[in-house]
């Protein structure tokens, strides 16, 4: 399946993919059937989704629409903000953490001081989503990408600049969160006198 879909994104079906997923006015001046790029693009991804299914029938011998909760779907958009979206090898990097998150957890668990509450399968994930739009706005397989491209030079100014991108990044976040408390209607009417009811007292 890997090998299908590196094949269709190398290829000219592909590159209409992209072509209609950035402009589609633009895709359709440089004479790209945009409707049957679309109904392609439809088509491929309910094959995906076809096997996957058979495979989850084969694992679990029966499939209910009670067989995906809201926590897998979850699972499924973080595996993609992890990885990266629009790479194969994002999906792969994705994939990978949520498979073996549970895993990830139990290394976690024997770091000495750590609260057990930080260990569990689902902080782990927190964490690491936090983490990669942080770090990693385009996720892993972005990361990786763009650092391919790098110099030695380049990367080691990057590291340098790091702790202080980071730093501005969660004070921006600070400064919006304290914001948005600040603003709410209740602190509002804490903070600002009440002003009397001539009615009261009569």
């Amino acid at each position: 399946m890997l090998l299908i879909a590196w094949s269709i994104v190398r290829g000219p079906l592909g590159r209409a993919f992209i072509a209609v997923r950035d402009s589609e006015t633009a895709a359709a001046a440089m004479g790209i059937n945009v409707a049957r790029t679309k109904i392609a693009a439809f088509t491929i991804s309910a094959f995906y989704a076809g096997v996957a299914g058979g495979l989850y029938a084969q694992v679990f011998r029966v499939v209910t629409p009670e067989s995906i909760t809201i926590v897998e779907s979850i699972n499924f958009l973080t595996a993609i903000v992890i990885g990266g979206l629009g790479s194969i090898l994002g999906s792969i990097i994705g994939a990978s953490v949520i498979v073996y998150q549970s895993d990830i957890a139990e290394a976690f668990g024997d770091v000495p001081l750590l609260p057990s509450a930080l260990t569990t399968p689902g902080a782990i994930q927190g964490v690491l989503v936090i983490l990669v739009i942080l770090i990693m706005p385009y996720g892993a397989a972005g990361f990786l990408a763009r650092l391919s491209r790098m110099r030695l030079s380049s990367v080691v100014e990057w590291a340098q600049g790091l702790p202080g991108a980071a730093r501005a990044r969660l004070e921006a976040a600070r400064e919006d969160i304290a914001w948005a408390w600040e603003s709410r209607p209740w602190n509002r009417e804490l903070r600002e006198p009440r002003a009397p009811d001539p009615t009261e007292g009569a």
